[in-house]
């Protein structure tokens, strides 16, 4: 059973330790921030016994949506406002935490790092989807695929923060993590953004210079708040879903009047396309990495801040609270037209 753990001392020795409690735990990770340790043990009484963590919580399971077809991806948003301003997302990096992606799926997709057992086999499209649409609206950044599920759920929060750890390693400009929280799991809803993964996941942004962008989640059916982890991290985008008839998603997770999340709508269904026919594939999966995207194409152009600012001021106000759209629907006309007009001449302006 994998446990996330916050060593006494930041000067634990992960060997000395293994060795020395091999018959009760296994420290598996060394996480680069806030001092945490993923950890294999039976119990977390065992590892509360060593007297060696300060908090021991249970891994937090994840899932994504499970899409099965040989496709082309098509989203709804015209591109044409990126390549007029030549915005192609050239040599940005951005990393992409899923169920992997094959070489040769992507055109730039420059490596392939897999978390799990299955190495090089996928057991399920979602991430090629979600690298398609990144691919799609800046198609000069450069993809590294982290693979930390095979079928789709079975994803852990060592892996999560393993993930993040790897795409600090290769100064990952921005990350999309298109997954959430099994609602099933005894965590349940209790994470308000300070869970270990959502703690990580703000630690990490704030060290580094990284934008990481996650999916809302589609529990929106659910009473109270439904957005899953790492979607309630603070410092993270989080993207929930509109549907085909530009309306928020009935599916997209929401926050609630204490705790206003998602950030953003986008799209949330792409076309799946496939020799003579097609089909629909929705949710917040599909919709963080429009963001994503769309943030890619115009890093280096805009900066980082001002690309995610004129982004959510642009947005499209469609009436609902701020507990379920956010700043709005992505409006890529409006942000195209002000971000390089406004933005680039006060851009020179400050500079000169």
């Amino acid at each position: 059973m994998e446990f996330i753990c916050i060593a006494k001392t930041t000067k634990l020795d992960v060997l000395e330790v293994n060795k020395k409690y091999k018959d009760v735990l296994s420290i598996t990770h060394k996480a680069k921030f806030n001092n945490l340790l993923v950890v294999e043990a039976y119990s977390k009484e065992a590892l509360e016994s060593t007297g060696l963590f300060l908090e021991v919580e249970k891994s937090k399971k994840f899932k994504l949506a499970n899409v099965d077809t040989n496709f082309q991806v098509k989203t709804e948003i015209d591109k044409r406002y990126l390549k007029s301003t030549q915005s192609l997302g050239w040599q940005v990096s951005v990393g992409i935490i899923d169920s992997g992606i094959k070489k040769g799926d992507c055109a730039k997709l420059i490596e392939t790092i897999d978390l799990t057992e299955y190495k090089n086999s996928l057991g399920n499209t979602h991430g090629t989807i979600v690298g398609k649409i990144i691919e799609g609206f800046a198609p000069g950044a450069l993809l590294t695929s982290i693979k930390v599920a095979h079928f789709g759920e079975d994803i852990t929060s060592g892996r999560i923060i393993k993930s993040i750890d790897i795409a600090v390693d290769l100064d990952i400009n921005i990350l999309n993590i298109s997954l959430e929280l099994l609602m099933d799991d005894d965590y349940g809803n209790e994470c308000l953004g300070n869970c270990k993964v959502c703690d990580y996941v703000n630690t990490a942004v704030e060290a580094t210079d990284m934008i990481i962008v996650s999916s809302a989640g589609n529990q929106g059916e659910d009473e109270g708040i439904s957005i899953g982890c790492p979607g309630r991290a603070e410092k993270a985008i989080t993207v929930g879903a509109t549907n085909e008839e530009n309306k928020l998603s009935s599916t997209s997770s929401k926050g609630d009047q204490t705790f206003l999340k998602p950030n953003i709508l986008a799209p949330g269904f792409v076309k799946v396309i496939s020799d003579q026919y097609y089909k629909i594939a929705s949710g917040t999966s599909f919709a963080a990495p429009v963001v994503t995207g769309i943030l890619a194409a115009v890093y280096h152009t805009l900066g980082k801040d001002d690309a995610i600012n004129y982004m959510y001021q642009t947005c499209i106000d469609l009436g609902y609270t701020k507990y379920e759209q956010g700043f709005g629907l992505i409006d890529l006309k409006k942000f195209t037209e002000v971000a390089f007009n406004e933005g680039i001449s006060s851009s020179s302006a400050r500079q000169r």
